[in-house]
C-alpha cells in the first residue's frame, strides 16, 4: 500500500489536502442538528431567549445556522472572517460563561468550514476548541451550571461526534459522560428538581442535555450513569411542570419567548414516557389539538412537586392548561412566588413583609425553613418558617385547594410578650392585572384582561364602617396587606378565590369565636374563620398560643391549623388538618 493511500485511510488534519477531501466525501457522522432532530429551531437555539448570554452571542447562533441552510461564498467569507475574530478574542474572553454556546457554534460547522478556511486557521480552531474540552474540570458547577455542561459536557461529546476519525477527540466520549452526569445529578434532586439557585436555567439544561442524548444515540455505553439518567428522566417531567400556559417558564422576563417545540419534541421522543406525553399535551401550547389517545389509559401522577433540598415547591391545581399555578422559590431571606391561574400571570416577585414592633423594623429574616409539605387530592400545603430579631417567629402558611380552586397565604407573628406589632406584606401584580377595591367592604377583586380573583383579607373585618388598624390596597403595582395591633402574636390570612364561576356571587366572612374550657379566646391565642363565596363555604382555624383543646362553631379540636369545608348538610368535611408537633 502506497504512502498516499495510507493517508487517505488514515486522514488527520496534518495532511491537510486529504483530510479536506474526506471530510467532503466522508458519509458520516450526519451533521449534528440533522440527527438532533431540528425541524424549526436550530439545536443551540433551543431555550436561548432564557439563556443569559450576550445579543453578539446570540447572533452568532442564528449566523452560523443560516450558513449552514444557505453556504453561500458571500456568507462563506463573513463566517471565517469572524471566526478569525473569534479566535483573536478568546485570550480576553475565555472566562465569560457565553463561550460555551459559541464554541459549541463553531463546533458544528468546522467540519464544512474545511474546504473554505486556511489550513492554518482551521487546525487552530480545532487546537482551542480541544483544549477548552480538556480543561472543563476548572470550572465549578454549582456558580457556572451552564459553562461547566457546555465546556465540559456538550463540547468534548460533540468532538467527538465530529471527528471520530481523530484519537484526541475520540478520547472525550469518557470525560463527557463524566462531566454531563455529574451535572445532573449534583444539580437535581433524586426527583428531578432543581436547586432554586438553578431554576432560570432549567431550560437551557434541557436544552443542552437532549441534544447531547441525541448525538450520543444507542452506543453500546450509556451516555449517563444510571443514577444520572433517572435524574433526566424526572427532569424533563419537571420542565413541564415549570411551563407556563403560554409555553414560556417561570418566572421569566421574557413576553413571548420561544416555545421551544423542536426541544421538547426530542426531548419526550428520547426519554419521555407516555405519561409525559399526555402532560405535554395539556400543558405546552404548540401541543394543544394533539390530545394523545394514550391519555385515556394513563393515570397521572400528581400534579405538584416540593423539593426541600432546592427550595422550590410546585403548586398545582391539576395538568388542565386551565389550571392554578403557583412556584414558590426561596433563596435566603427571600421568598419569590409567581401565579398562574388558566391563561394570566397574576403576580410574580418577591413576597415581601415588613414588621415593626414597637414602632422599630425589624431586619429580614436570614432565610425561611420548611416546617411542613403535605399533598393529596384536596390541598397542597406547605408550611415555612424564619427567625426574627429577639426570638420572634415569622410562619407562612400557603394551601393550594385543589377542587376548590381558592389560594390561601397566612403570615404568623409569634413572640412571647405583647408589643405594638404593625405588618405590611405586599405581591407584585404583573403588567396589565389590578386590584379594585369593594366600595364598602375591605375585599377587593383582581382585574386583568377579566376577572382573576377575589381577595378577602380575612384578618379584617369585613365592614369598612367597623374600626380596623388595616387595609387591603393597591399600591405601586403591588397588592398589599396592612395590620396592626398590640399583642404577643397575630395572624394576618387572605383567602384568594381564583374560581371564576363564582365571581359573581357573594362574598362574606366572620371571626368566630373561640373558646378554651368555656373562656373565649383572645385573637393572640387563637382564631377562626368562616368565609363564603357564592353557595359555598369554609372553615379555618389556626392555634397560635400553646396547643389545647378549643371549640368554635360546634367544633371541637386540639390542632394547630384546620380547614375544612362545608357539605350540603352543614357538616365541615376535612381539607387539611396540622398537628401541633
Amino acid at each position: 500500500m502506497g504512502e498516499g493511500q495510507k493517508q487517505a485511510a488514515n486522514p488527520s488534519p496534518e495532511d491537510w489536502d486529504h483530510w479536506v477531501v474526506h471530510l467532503r466525501e466522508r458519509k458520516t457522522p450526519r451533521d449534528p442538528w440533522r440527527v438532533i432532530g431540528a425541524k424549526r429551531d436550530w439545536p443551540l437555539q433551543w431555550g436561548l431567549d432564557y439563556t443569559p448570554v450576550s445579543e453578539d452571542t446570540k447572533d452568532l447562533i442564528v449566523k452560523t445556522a443560516r450558513w449552514c441552510d444557505h453556504p453561500g461564498k458571500s456568507r462563506t467569507a463573513r463566517l471565517i472572517s469572524r471566526l478569525e475574530a473569534w479566535l483573536a478574542e478568546w485570550p480576553v474572553r475565555r472566562g465569560q460563561g457565553a463561550l460555551g454556546l459559541e464554541a459549541l457554534s463553531w463546533s458544528y460547522v468546522l467540519p464544512r468550514l474545511a474546504g473554505s478556511s486556511s489550513a492554518a486557521l482551521w487546525q487552530e480552531a480545532l487546537e482551542l476548541l480541544l483544549d477548552v474540552a480538556t480543561s472543563w474540570p476548572q470550572l465549578d458547577l454549582q456558580h457556572h451550571p451552564l459553562s461547566h455542561q457546555w465546556l465540559g459536557g456538550e463540547l468534548p461529546l460533540t468532538l467527538a461526534y465530529q471527528f471520530p476519525e481523530l484519537p484526541r477527540c475520540q478520547a472525550l466520549w469518557q470525560s463527557a459522560r463524566k462531566a454531563l452526569s455529574q451535572g445532573l445529578t449534583e444539580l437535581l434532586d433524586t426527583n428531578g428538581l432543581p436547586a432554586v439557585e438553578h431554576m432560570m436555567s432549567v431550560r437551557p439544561l434541557l436544552a443542552c442535555w437532549t441534544r447531547c442524548q441525541a448525538l450520543h444515540g444507542d452506543r453500546a455505553t450509556p451516555m449517563l450513569t444510571p443514577s444520572a439518567t433517572t435524574c433526566f428522566e424526572w427532569f424533563l417531567r419537571r420542565a413541564l411542570q415549570l411551563t407556563r400556559r403560554d409555553g414560556c417558564p417561570f418566572f421569566s422576563a421574557v413576553v413571548s419567548g420561544s416555545e421551544d417545540r423542536d426541544l421538547f419534541r426530542t426531548a419526550l421522543a428520547l426519554v419521555g414516557d407516555d405519561e409525559d406525553a399526555v402532560i405535554a399535551d395539556q400543558i405546552l401550547p404548540i401541543r394543544q389539538g394533539k390530545r394523545s389517545k394514550k391519555g385515556r389509559r394513563v393515570i397521572l401522577a400528581e400534579p405538584s412537586a416540593n423539593s426541600e433540598w432546592g427550595r422550590l415547591t410546585l403548586f398545582r391545581s391539576d395538568w388542565s392548561r386551565d389550571s392554578i399555578q403557583l412556584v414558590v422559590a426561596r433563596s435566603g431571606a427571600s421568598v419569590q412566588t409567581e401565579l398562574v391561574s388558566g391563561n394570566r400571570t397574576v403576580w410574580s416577585g418577591p413576597w415581601q413583609q415588613e414588621i415593626h414592633l414597637d414602632g422599630r423594623k425589624l431586619d429580614p429574616p436570614e432565610q425561611w425553613d420548611e416546617i411542613c409539605w403535605h399533598t393529596d387530592d384536596d390541598v397542597d400545603y406547605q408550611e415555612l418558617q424564619a427567625t426574627l430579631a429577639d426570638g420572634w417567629i415569622l410562619q407562612r402558611q400557603i394551601i393550594l385547594a385543589r377542587e376548590d380552586r381558592f389560594l390561601f397565604l397566612a403570615d404568623a407573628i409569634l413572640g412571647s410578650d405583647e408589643r405594638e406589632i404593625e405588618y405590611r406584606a405586599q405581591l407584585p401584580l404583573t403588567a396589565g392585572v389590578r386590584f379594585e377595591p369593594a366600595e364598602d367592604t375591605h375585599e377587593g377583586h383582581i382585574i386583568g384582561d377579566r376577572w382573576r380573583g377575589s381577595v378577602l383579607p380575612l384578618a379584617l373585618p369585613e365592614w369598612r364602617i367597623a374600626a380596623s388598624n388595616g387595609g387591603l390596597e393597591w399600591i405601586d403595582g403591588n397588592l398589599q396587606v396592612r395590620h396592626a395591633v398590640r399583642a404577643p402574636r397575630v395572624y394576618v390570612p387572605l383567602f384568594i378565590d381564583l374560581n371564576s364561576s363564582r365571581s359573581r356571587g357573594p362574598l362574606t366572612w366572620r371571626h368566630l369565636t373561640v373558646a378554651e374550657r368555656l373562656e373565649v379566646q383572645s385573637p393572640s391565642q387563637a382564631v377562626a374563620f368562616r368565609v363564603q363565596v357564592a353557595d359555598e363555604q369554609w372553615l379555618f382555624y389556626r392555634s397560635l398560643g400553646p396547643a389545647a383543646n378549643r371549640t368554635f362553631l360546634g367544633e371541637n379540636l386540639s390542632n394547630e391549623f384546620l380547614a375544612a369545608r362545608f357539605d350540603r348538610d352543614g357538616d365541615a368535611d376535612d381539607l387539611i388538618r396540622i398537628d401541633a408537633d
